[in-house]
């Protein structure tokens, strides 16, 4: 479901042009201007959570309210699917609004856009006061809250990114230009860890995932308490073979129990959620990824356990193509 984020300040005319690019991305023919696409268009405002302008923007915890509405119809409706459009009406000035409709695009593997539609501010308060019913208006304090807040979307942000900025509220919309964008020559950033969809896992790889992380810790706490090489242990500099995996850990310093443990404990709680292999051999290998980096750099723990995890992801994804490829031969 291709998404479409409106940008704008209050009454800037979003809502019309929300209205004009589902006609046209809806149109089953090219006749009248239509697309011809003939897809499923959803939009996500304001208007159709049937949430009131003016009590939204009364008080900050109004607003929470009314924006944690939008954000789960948004997460909802959000999909993979190349034939469904999602339009999402709001004001959006905030760019952390922004990068969490971004995130969710690259969770569902599906191109965005966003449409900056920039209308002069005082164009905008004429507008809001000539609105009718009169509780469709924005109070004016609310109003000049809501324009003071306004974050510009930058077209070299990431997340702004392709931005369609229209200053003319009578110039048309580059209709085609926005189809190429989000159908014709869609890109899709790739999803990686950060926004990754968490998965619910059995028991079993519960079970699999501490016995493999604590067995190489026993193998590792059992190597360190032979105490150098007289002991017949090892020393700071070499390598502890343990059990599941080739890869070995290097003793780069003295490590206790009590750090090795927070070490598995941090791992384990990010593994538990994004692992996408129960291979005991990939579990192994990538806690032991983590355990280097963490014993070479104590500060690094958490941003050792993403990148082992993410190393084990993509190792997993070559090995799964790996073994279709050779199946379909």
């Amino acid at each position: 479901m291709p998404l479409i984020v409106l940008v704008g300040h209050p009454c800037s005319g979003k809502s019309r042009r929300a209205a004009e690019l589902a006609a046209y991305f809806s149109a089953s023919t090219t006749e009248n201007g239509g697309s011809g696409l003939g897809m499923e268009v959803t939009v996500v405002s304001v208007d159709g959570l049937k949430l009131n302008r003016a009590t939204m923007f009364s008080s900050s915890e109004s607003e929470r309210r009314g924006r944690a509405a939008l954000k789960s119809a948004l997460e909802r409706f959000v999909s993979p699917s190349p034939q469904k459009l999602l339009i999402f009406d709001y004001l959006n000035s905030i760019k952390g609004y922004r990068y969490e409709a971004w995130c969710r695009a690259r969770e569902a593997q599906t191109p965005m856009l966003t449409l900056f539609v920039d209308t002069p501010v005082e164009t905008c308060r004429e507008w809001n006061a000539t609105r009718e019913p009169e509780e469709m208006r924005y109070p004016s304090a609310a109003f000049d809250d809501l324009v003071s807040r306004m974050e510009a979307p930058n077209e070299e942000k990431r997340w702004d990114q392709p931005l369609f900025r229209i200053t003319d509220p009578a110039a048309p919309l580059p209709l085609e230009a926005m189809a190429q964008t989000l159908v014709t020559k869609a890109k899709v950033v790739p999803a990686n860890i950060a926004v990754m969809p968490a998965r619910m896992e059995s028991g079993d790889y519960l079970s699999e995932l501490d016995r493999v992380t604590g067995d190489i810790l026993r193998a590792v706490l059992a190597a360190s308490a032979q105490d150098g090489a007289d002991a017949g242990g090892p020393s700071v500099g070499d390598s502890i073979v343990v059990p599941h995996t080739k890869s070995t850990v290097l003793l780069a310093r003295r490590i206790h129990l009590a750090e090795l443990r927070r070490v598995q404990s941090q791992y384990v709680k990010l593994a538990r959620l994004r692992t996408p292999d129960n291979n005991p051999s990939a579990i192994a290998t990538s806690f032991v990824d983590h355990l280097n980096v963490c014993i070479r750099n104590p500060q690094s723990t958490g941003a050792a356990a993403g990148a082992a995890v993410a190393s084990a992801a993509a190792a997993a994804a070559a090995s799964a193509s790996a073994a279709a490829a050779s199946s379909a031969r």
